[in-house]
């Protein structure tokens, strides 16, 4: 609400034109999304998301010259020619008599976006057949619904309609036009970066694309509801964003300053696996990656302390982070927070803490402010130099034998190795364990799925992943599909204590296997709770900076929400800020201890 409010304040400042004209573009933007989306114009289904974008282009460059209304009637000529606009609500229908049902069609969305695994597919649109038998979630034949574009401005379209409306010819013409509209907006000849430079200086590429990603997260993210997310207010937010004068400067630093522009209107969607993708893959230009470099230094977030390790920069063992070039750590983990997308609020701090040690100009100069162990204050300075940023995490073997224990490091780089299923069912019956600890503090290997059907002598069920279906805009009356797949069981049946350790890096494939673990009470968890995000990511493609986002939806199998809150530990343990410097194993001691074991080995290593 605090950013719709400030986005009206700043209109008073704008001329009358410039305040229609971003009125205009708002409207446009939902009548985009309702057409594209759902209306079952079957002459688009081969298009891609590049086509959808060059249509929006097309149409969007028309208002300024044109009213909302007018270009919105010209787009639903093509893509939804029995819509008509009100300045109210409108009220129409129609009688469908069953034998004229299968004249009507509706176009349904399973998801949106796409997934690039072979043979798999939970993201797709289709166009159904209306019939007298319709799920739910199918629009009703002869039905125009009524939606809100702004006060005085409604789109009243039909979802479920006449096969024979839409004109193949009306549709190729749009589409070429909107082609040539598109090609001239860049030189194939011109220098790279000037060329680049020149799009996203051009406002109307800029409403496009900012309409469009505003739309993908309005209709198919499934977590509005989790979130709490307000998306609605979000768009004007938006808009706005577009028609800034900050982006119509000429210079390469209005790239890099869209990219975080994206990512910060995006911050509202709390979703761990939404990225926005560096890439800059224009059509007819060579495709270049925007990235970031950081400081030579790694940081771990612990208590109410961020620890340094930065040997490299000549920092001491254990000293404590304090300032960033003269700026208090805290104020710019604040501040950084806002391009960060992330339902745990410890992944959020670390994620912005990294944002602060990063820049585009791998020649900046950035000055490190710390307290040594002794409590003295110092200043470092370095450039940022690495393309990725540092971790502290050292490597683990695989499996380790503790007395009669067993541990399965599985976020190890050689736990992805296709012999570790093997390795693991031989070492197992080598060794005779009375327990094994499996530690998914990261992200853990997909073999993890074939030692799952030894832990349990019932069948595990994948039915809280739930694949979002929509034939109205809005989420309306959406439905869901069940996963149905399962784990069978399998022999030997593995009846010994199973131990689970994790923390906020356990996320996505990590929590489907601990919320099996809660769920079906294979073990107990130990640690702090996971990070919050689950389900597929999907992907949706654009000219420039691709977006990918979680697709399906997931809960527990009694239908309790794990967005955002996590995979509850059993028992929670944290790593002191004493422990992390003298790296000793907390969790791990913690784990060790309930089965009997001894912690020397791993306190006093």
């Amino acid at each position: 609400m605090k950013r719709t409010i400030l986005f009206f304040l700043s209109l008073i400042s704008l001329s009358a034109e410039a305040q229609d004209a971003t009125a205009d573009y708002i409207s446009f933007a939902k009548a985009y999304g309702i057409m594209r989306y759902y209306s079952p114009n079957h002459h688009t289904e081969k298009w891609d998301d590049i086509d959808w974008f060059k249509i929006g282009y097309y149409y969007a460059d028309k208002i300024g010259e044109n009213t909302a209304e007018d270009v919105i009637k010209e787009m639903t000529a093509v893509f939804a020619p029995d819509a008509f606009i009100t300045s109210k609500p409108g009220n129409r229908n129609s009688r469908v008599s069953p034998d004229d049902l299968s004249s009507y069609q509706y176009r349904l969305h399973t998801g949106g976006g796409s997934i690039s695994v072979q043979d798999y597919s939970p993201y797709y649109k289709e166009i159904i057949k209306c019939s007298a038998d319709m799920p739910e979630y199918a629009p009703e034949a002869g039905r125009w619904y009524s939606y809100r574009l702004s006060d005085n401005l409604y789109l009243n379209m039909q979802s479920a309609a006449k096969t024979g409306s839409f004109s193949k010819d009306d549709t190729e013409k749009a589409l070429k036009e909107a082609e040539e509209l598109w090609d001239a907006l860049y030189d194939e000849e011109g220098e790279y970066m000037t060329e680049v430079i020149s799009i996203f200086n051009d406002r109307t590429y800029r409403v496009t694309d900012l309409m469009i990603r505003w739309n993908m997260i309005q209709h198919f993210y499934p977590y509005h509801r989790e979130d709490g997310l307000d998306w609605e207010s979000q768009l004007p937010v938006m808009i706005g964003k577009a028609v800034s004068e900050e982006f119509d400067k000429k210079d390469r630093n209005t790239v890099f300053a869209y990219w975080d522009m994206l990512r910060e209107v995006y911050s509202p969607v709390k979703d761990a696996h939404l990225d926005i993708d560096g890439a800059l893959s224009f059509p007819g230009l060579p495709e270049r990656y925007l990235t970031k470099c950081y400081l030579p230094i790694a940081l771990t977030c612990i208590e109410d302390c961020i620890i340094i390790d930065g040997s490299e920069m000549g920092i001491e063992k254990g000293s404590r982070l304090k300032t960033i070039s003269g700026i208090d750590i805290e104020e710019l983990i604040k501040e950084k927070s806002k391009v960060i997308s992330q339902t745990n609020k410890a992944a959020e701090r670390l994620m912005s803490l990294y944002e602060a040690i990063s820049a585009f100009d791998r020649d900046s100069v950035m000055t490190v402010g710390y307290i040594t162990p002794e409590g003295v204050e110092k200043t470092v300075s370095s450039k940022p130099s690495y393309y990725r940023p540092m971790s502290t995490r050292t490597a683990k073997p695989v499996f380790e034998v503790k007395d009669r224990c067993m541990i399965v490091n599985l976020c190890e780089r050689e736990a992805f190795d296709d012999g570790f299923y093997d390795s693991f069912m031989k070492m197992y019956a080598d060794t005779a364990p009375e327990a094994i600890i499996f530690d998914i503090r990261g992200y853990p290997t997909y073999h993890f799925e074939r030692i799952l059907p030894h832990l349990t002598d019932k069948e595990l069920s994948y039915a809280f992943f739930k694949v979002l279906k929509t034939a109205l805009p809005d989420q309306k009356n959406a439905g869901y599909s069940e996963d149905e797949s399962a784990i069978i069981p399998k022999a030997p049946y593995i009846d010994i204590p199973c131990y689970f350790l994790t923390d906020y890096r356990a996320m996505s494939w990590a929590e489907t296997v601990l919320m099996l673990v809660k769920g079906y009470d294979l073990g107990k968890i130990i640690g702090t709770p996971t990070c919050g995000t689950n389900g597929d990511v999907t992907q949706f493609m654009f000219p420039a900076f691709n977006v990918m986002t979680t697709g399906l939806h997931a809960s527990y199998i009694d239908g309790s929400q794990h967005h955002g809150i996590g995979v509850q530990p059993d028992i929670w343990v944290e790593i002191s800020a004493e422990d992390h410097i003298n790296e000793k194993d907390a969790v791990m001691a913690w784990a060790l201890n309930m089965i009997g074991q001894t912690t020397n080995s791993i306190l006093n290593k």
